[in-house]
């Protein structure tokens, strides 16, 4: 896999981060905006560390997204604080971006299929991007039962 650099199977670096005594040590992606891009035709599918997805293809694309609670335990470490256990956001955005970075939507539109019975805005369909350069932003509901587009 390109950008593998620890030999992990992920596209992105982590670090293992020292949370105190009673956390112990956790894992941390490391960059803030990690970029996949596709290049070739078929289907893709998203894990967790995926963030910006660079759709740069001529032809059919279909993206998986990942289980959005696997997706999200990477985004959120504890942090022991005064009050306890509190979430803190790691380095990357928490959200997955989609483009039509090769400008090819209009022509060929790019499949977006969410995980099991997950959903994006409440829906049990795929979205598809269908414009040229369009920009699909996809954030995780906070009971983590699935997607909302923004």
């Amino acid at each position: 896999m390109a950008g593998d650099l620890d030999q992990g199977g992920q596209a992105f670096q982590r670090v293992n981060v020292d949370c105190g005594p009673t956390v112990g040590w956790l894992r941390a992606q490391v960059e803030k905006m990690p970029q996949r891009f596709i290049t070739s035709g078929g289907t893709s599918t998203l894990g967790p560390g995926d963030n910006l997805v660079l759709v740069n293809f001529n032809g059919a694309v279909t993206i998986n997204l990942p289980d959005v609670v696997s997706w999200a335990a990477i985004s959120v470490l504890p942090l022991v604080g005064a009050v306890g256990l509190i979430p803190y956001v790691q380095g990357f955005e928490r959200a997955i971006f989609i483009k039509d970075f090769g400008g090819f939507a209009a022509a060929h539109p790019i499949t977006v299929h969410p995980f099991g019975a997950q959903k994006i805005d409440n829906l049990s369909i795929d979205f598809s991007i269908v414009q040229n350069r369009q920009l699909l932003r996809l954030y995780p509901l906070g009971d983590l039962s699935g997607w909302f587009s923004g």
